[in-house]
C-alpha cells in the first residue's frame, strides 16, 4: 500500500509532470504528498568562512529562496487546477540532491519516490551521474522516474 509519497522537484516548468502524476497517486491512494525541494548552492558555515561571506547575508538569501521556493509551489498548484491540497506538504532541504532525497524518503517512512529526469549529454552523466541514477541505486523504497522530455 502506499501512504506517503515524495516527490522531489527543482520547480522548473518541466516538474510539473512528475507533479501530476504524483498528485495522481495521491488521490488514487488516499495518500499523503510531500514536495521536496533541494538548494545545492547553500553553503556550510566553514564554506563561508573560508570564502569571507557575511552570515547574515547568506540567512538573508536563504531566507528569499525559502519564500521564492512557497511561490513556485502555489503556482504549481495553480497551474495543474489542483483544487484538494490537503495531504500535501513542501519540504525545502540544502545539500546534496541525491543525497537528501533518499535520507528523507528514510526518516519519513515513504513508500514511493518519484521525480523528473531531465534528459543531460552523455558525458555529464558519465562524469556526475544524474540524480535520478544515483536515487534509483540507493533507495530502499520503489522510485518512479518520469521523463521530463519536451
Amino acid at each position: 500500500m502506499i501512504n506517503n509519497i515524495l516527490l522531489a522537484v527543482d520547480f522548473s516548468d518541466k516538474s510539473n509532470k512528475a507533479f501530476n502524476y504524483a498528485v495522481d497517486l495521491k488521490n488514487k491512494y488516499k495518500a499523503e504528498l510531500t514536495v521536496l525541494n533541494v538548494n545545492e548552492e547553500f553553503l556550510n558555515k566553514d564554506e563561508m568562512v573560508m570564502s569571507r561571506v557575511k552570515v547574515d547575508e547568506v540567512m538573508k538569501s536563504n531566507e528569499e529562496i525559502a519564500l521564492n521556493v512557497k511561490e513556485k509551489f502555489k503556482d504549481m498548484l495553480s497551474a495543474l487546477d489542483v483544487l484538494d491540497s490537503s495531504n500535501i506538504k513542501i519540504i525545502l532541504r540544502e545539500g546534496s540532491a541525491s543525497k537528501e532525497i533518499v535520507e528523507y524518503a528514510d526518516e519519513n517512512k515513504c513508500d514511493l519516490i518519484i521525480l523528473g529526469s531531465n534528459s543531460q549529454s552523455k558525458i555529464t552523466e558519465l562524469l556526475i551521474g544524474s540524480t535520478s541514477k544515483t536515487v534509483m541505486k540507493n533507495s530502499k523504497i520503489p522510485v518512479f522516474v518520469i521523463p521530463l522530455i519536451d
